[in-house]
């Protein structure tokens, strides 16, 4: 129970997220078009989907803790489903009928999966998750995403 809710907060945090950065590339497009530069990096709405993005991949870290990743990965389809719904009511993009097709496939598909898949819970402690995360090759990926945003950051 923990577990889905925090999976379906994440997900919809991460894309809540993404959305908000797409609103800052859009609104800096409109302003290089009228000649004003306008870095989308510095800008509110991207800084704070960068933070829902943070917190929704957090979310979904405790999620792990709490329940079997195969089945907890089923749902982070919901991903794409926020994404469309907030695209349309947020990015005033068009929903297509392909569009509803492709979330009902999701929908089946992820139900389906929650039906079969085997539910063999691990258990994990805080202590063996810090060891999980503490591991030389955790550390050295983190690293590297780390640098890799603060470089992207750096260079926008």
């Amino acid at each position: 129970m923990w577990a889905m809710l925090y999976t379906v907060c994440g997900s919809f945090l991460c894309s809540g997220g993404l959305i908000l950065m797409k609103k800052s590339h859009n609104r800096a497009e409109i302003a290089e078009s009228n000649n004003i530069k306008r870095n989308a990096f510095c800008d509110l709405f991207w800084l704070g989907g960068f933070a829902a993005i943070v917190a929704g991949s957090l979310c979904n870290v405790v999620a792990l803790g709490y329940g079997n990743v195969l089945l907890l990965a089923s749902s982070s389809s919901l991903s794409i489903i926020w994404n469309t719904i907030f695209s349309v009511c947020f990015l005033n993009e068009k929903l297509e009928k392909k569009d509803v097709v492709a979330m009902l496939f999701i929908c089946i598909g992820s139900i389906l999966f929650l039906m079969i898949a085997k539910n063999d819970p691990e258990v994990y402690t805080p202590k063996s998750l810090l060891d999980l995360i503490t591991r030389p090759i955790s550390i050295v990926y983190m690293s590297l995403n780390l640098i890799y945003i603060f470089g992207a950051y750096k260079v926008a």
